[in-house]
């Protein structure tokens, strides 16, 4: 029988997948061992990679070969147990294996006529994570492909609760100077003026300062302007700083202003009892970006967004068409976000809950705070280092200072330290500025990442202090 086309015959397509699978196997043992960070040469990527499109079948294992010592080995190896830079997308095989059988089943989970059971474990997924950060019986919410959507969706979801179909040319929207800055990209993308978006200045410890934000809306009402929407931080990027959660809430209720909760680095820790208690009033959000792609550990793209009234998001995005006709039901997530095909994003999160159970989840976000507060324990240790932040919510930056060192070149110098250690390759760790000054950050979330990671990734910043003083 003659092989369809777009497809192998059955000896080639499984001997095909088995090597596929001993590439992502080799690579995932050899994780630890592998540098955290090479240099990529954009000339050696581009004449492997930069060439006319191929139209004769090509060699299976050469293919294979190049990807593994050409694409995969030009990126950060953000699995590996010292990646401290930005937000670590540890992932997890399991997970991984859910994106396969989600990629291979390819179910459309945008209907429930085209995908009742991808829609189903997606629609439990939310429900688990509703539950854990203590939202009511009801609530619900959808899969993304990032915070940023996510963070946008919400917006929109707000904008029309507050203004349906009128205008809301005189809506505002406030947020903290430490918020992220897709909030800021997406209400630019939305169409909102700069007149509309009131960042307010953070307090000493980086929150959202509540009289502050009174403050400014009771001036805002004044001049016309009408808050809708708080956007509050669950864990920021920076600092991992929460704003003042309960305290917004009420604000917001008082104000009848929607509170969206940007939890996408930290609002999964409410999972564990330390998370729990410095997430509260989460509970209390309209709606709550989360991203199980980092501090549960799970394959990009994972993001979701909770929302205490799934009907918000409906009355939002819901449309109809003559050709959906015979889709239309009770329960289609088309209707409740921007897009309408959807992959099976939830898959991967369900099959490693199943397999791992939520407990080992517990376990590792709590050890994601444990080890900040190592490393700043040891930092301040240290002789002429200083403690910028404080461990809060796994995230500690700190800063190398000579004596006599003028400031500028004390920024300089914390810059260089940075840079040397990503080019030996030992560990991944970046700089920041806080209060405008360079500091060094560790984001300790990585499950893999062990008390002796921390510790000698703390002696080796010491010994490069030295090196480029």
């Amino acid at each position: 029988m003659k092989t369809p086309r777009l497809e192998l015959g059955d000896e080639q397509l499984r001997a095909f997948a088995q090597e596929v699978l001993e590439v992502c196997l080799a690579h995932w043992r050899r994780v630890p061992e592998q540098p955290v960070w090479t240099p990529p040469d954009s000339k050696v990527l581009d004449r492997a990679l930069r060439k006319p499109i191929p139209e004769q079948p090509g060699d299976r294992g050469a293919i294979l070969t190049q990807l593994r010592d050409t694409v995969f080995s030009a990126q950060a190896n953000l699995a590996h147990p010292r990646f401290f830079g930005f937000v670590p997308g540890a992932s997890n095989f399991v997970g991984a294996l859910g994106d396969l059988l989600a990629s291979a089943h390819n179910p459309f989970a945008g209907s429930w006529l085209e995908g009742a059971g991808a829609q189903t474990v997606e629609r439990t997924v939310i429900e688990w994570l509703a539950k854990e950060v203590g939202l009511p019986y009801g609530a619900g919410g959808l899969f993304l492909s990032g915070g940023s959507i996510a963070n946008m969706t919400a917006i929109i979801a707000a904008r029309e609760w507050k203004f349906g179909t009128n205008k809301w040319s005189q809506g505002a929207i406030y947020f903290s100077g430490e918020t992220h800055a897709s909030v800021r990209r997406m209400l630019h993308f939305l169409g909102f003026e700069k007149r509309q978006v009131r960042p307010i200045p953070s307090d000493a410890d980086f929150r959202l300062p509540i009289e502050a934000l009174r403050k400014q809306m009771e001036e805002d009402e004044r001049q016309g302007l009408i808050p809708f929407c708080v956007v509050a931080n669950a864990g920021t990027t920076n600092t991992g700083a929460v704003d003042p959660l309960a305290e917004l809430s009420a604000l917001c209720k008082k104000r009848r202003a929607w509170l969206h909760v940007d939890g996408a680095y930290g609002g999964v820790a409410v999972m564990c009892e330390e998370g729990k208690a410095a997430l509260q009033g989460i509970e209390l959000a309209d709606s709550i970006t989360l991203d199980p792609h980092k501090w549960l550990s799970q394959p990009y793209a994972s993001s979701c967004l909770l929302v205490r009234d799934p009907r918000t998001l409906a009355a939002a995005f819901r449309v109809s068409a003559d050709y959906l006709q015979d889709a239309e039901g009770d329960w289609n997530m088309w209707d409740y976000g921007p897009e309408m095909t959807r992959p099976f994003r939830a898959l991967k999160l369900w099959l490693s809950l199943e397999v791992f159970g939520a407990a080992a989840f517990r376990e590792a976000i709590a050890q994601g705070f444990a080890l900040a507060r190592l490393a700043e324990a040891n930092i301040a240790g240290m002789e002429g280092w200083r403690i910028v932040t404080p461990a809060g919510m796994g995230i500690v930056t700190f800063a190398h200072e000579p004596e006599g060192m003028a400031a500028a070149a004390v920024d300089t110098h914390n810059s260089a330290i940075a840079g040397q250690c990503l080019r030996q390759g030992f560990a991944f760790v970046v700089t920041t500025r806080v209060r405008g000054r360079v500091a060094l950050r560790l984001c300790t979330i990585n499950p893999r990442t062990t008390e002796e990671d921390i510790l000698a990734t703390v002696r080796h910043l010491g010994q490069l202090a030295g090196e480029v003083a």
